[in-house]
């Protein structure tokens, strides 16, 4: 079967996988099929891009693939003039991200190291930092230090804008409200 599903063009592979007709096996073999194709695609992509590892390139697979099984993007997918064309710049674009979203953690390190000794403010700023996730640290780095648009920033970490803004919205809040608590917890 592993043969056969080599030998499909996207098209056929594609069709293969909404047919509700096709046996569990058949549509099991195709997405191991589709996850080959893109994983070689993502391969050569690596090659010059040092940030995507190979346990990376598998996170990126993954990624497309719940992508791909989103109805919407399935059947743009699959009425496409080139589908193997539309599945390659989602896969493009999720290494894209990837790639930025690691050169923003890496810079992110790096500014909270200074070569002089920290202020007791900074030194509760970078301790109340340390407290948010990494994508709320990562938002907040965006927004305020590079100064990118909300939507923008939707793009890179791929939610709807309106859940970044008022994530955004509530990191600042929470971030201001800690910085007025006094040690101890009552104001």
């Amino acid at each position: 079967m592993v043969e056969q599903m080599r030998n499909l063009s996207w098209s056929e592979l594609l069709d293969l996988l909404a047919s509700p007709a096709a046996d569990e096996d058949g549509v099991e073999a195709g997405w191991a099929e589709l996850r080959r194709r893109v994983s070689i695609f993502l391969a050569i992509i690596r090659r010059g891009r040092p940030a995507i590892t190979e346990e990376d390139t598998e996170d990126l697979v993954q990624q497309l693939l719940m992508r791909i099984r989103e109805p919407r993007i399935f059947h743009a997918i699959r009425s496409a003039r080139a589908p193997h064309a539309y599945v390659m710049k989602i896969a493009r674009n999720l290494a894209i991200d990837h790639v930025r979203r690691m050169s923003h953690q890496v810079s992110l390190e790096r500014d909270t190291r200074s070569a002089e000794p920290p202020s007791s403010f900074q030194a509760e700023v970078r301790e109340l930092l340390g407290t948010l996730t990494k994508d709320e640290q990562l938002m907040l780095r965006l927004r305020f230090w590079e100064e990118r648009e909300i939507a923008e920033i939707a793009r890179i970490v791929d939610l709807p804008y309106s859940t970044v803004a008022k994530r955004l919205f509530r990191i600042v809040a929470k971030l201001r409200n800690r910085m007025q608590t006094p040690p101890g917890g009552v104001n």
